[in-house]
């Protein structure tokens, strides 16, 4: 197969690449010897790849930094960790795919609520995104366990009275909770969710969270999408007759307290 040939999976799935995906580094049409799907081209993702001999990577998330999102011009991502990306990507000849908004469709946010283990949920009939999920009545604090145990972190970064009970969550996976992105926290709140479980947060949309009354959960914006791409290299192995490899990109931080040890939290 060559590169190009993989345009075939989003056909199958019906799906349509929005104007920031695609190919965005590299030949289309070399002749793939495998394949990694990751959440971020990192350098150590790119070099993962090279070592396991894939020379085509679906990335989630934009390869440069800053991101086009934001406004940068080519001239601005030209230095930095985009220079050190693509230098690593020249030199081991790996072409690389990016792929967002239509495998947030296939299958991310479904998968991220299946690993937080909650099922059932109920969409908007406006917008995808706009989805809660009614439990049985419980403490905060037991849904934070939940999550915490489920997708296999030492800690979260949490608000809310650990006693509080709640009975409707709301998921902002991914970048869905940042103050960039504010509908989603919004809307959530508008359909009632008492607790946000969200991928990556900043203060603000805690904040306004805390005001409204709700509670809030941050797991990390790799982990909330790590489900859902192993879910696509997955499929794609069904698809493609190359080796396909899966790159579990980290959460790239971690808490310290004053006498510099890790910082586990209350809820570890």
């Amino acid at each position: 197969m060559i590169a190009s040939d993989i345009l075939s999976f989003w056909q199958i799935n019906r799906l349509s690449l929005y104007s920031d995906e695609g190919f965005r580094f590299g030949p289309d049409n070399i002749t793939v010897t495998g394949i990694m799907v990751c959440w971020m081209p990192s350098v150590e993702a790119i070099h993962a790849a090279r070592d396991a001999g894939c020379n085509l990577i679906i990335t989630h998330e934009e390869l440069n930094f800053p991101p086009v999102y934001s406004g940068a011009s080519l001239e601005d991502d030209l230095c930095g960790a985009t220079f050190l990306r693509m230098k690593a990507l020249a030199e081991s000849g790996i072409t690389l795919f990016r792929a967002h908004g239509t495998l947030d469709h296939l299958c991310i946010l479904d998968a991220f609520g299946d690993k937080l283990g909650f099922t059932n949920p109920t969409i908007s009939a406006h917008e995808y995104s706009y989805r809660y999920y009614d439990f049985e009545l419980k403490s905060f604090d037991a849904v934070c366990q939940q999550v915490k145990t489920n997708i296999s972190l030492p800690y979260l970064r949490v608000y809310g009275d650990p006693n509080k009970q709640v009975k409707r969550a709301g998921l902002i996976w991914g970048g869905v909770g940042i103050s960039a992105n504010p509908h989603t926290v919004q809307q959530m709140i508008k359909m009632g969710c008492d607790v946000l479980i969200g991928g990556e947060a900043e203060e603000l949309p805690i904040l306004a969270a805390k005001d409204a009354g709700v509670c809030y959960i941050e797991t990390s914006h790799a982990y909330s999408e790590n489900p859902g791409l192993l879910i696509v290299s997955q499929q794609l192995k069904r698809h493609f007759p190359v080796p396909i490899h899966f790159y579990e990109n980290k959460r790239p931080w971690a808490l310290r307290t004053r006498n510099n040890s890790i910082d586990r939290g209350a809820l570890a």
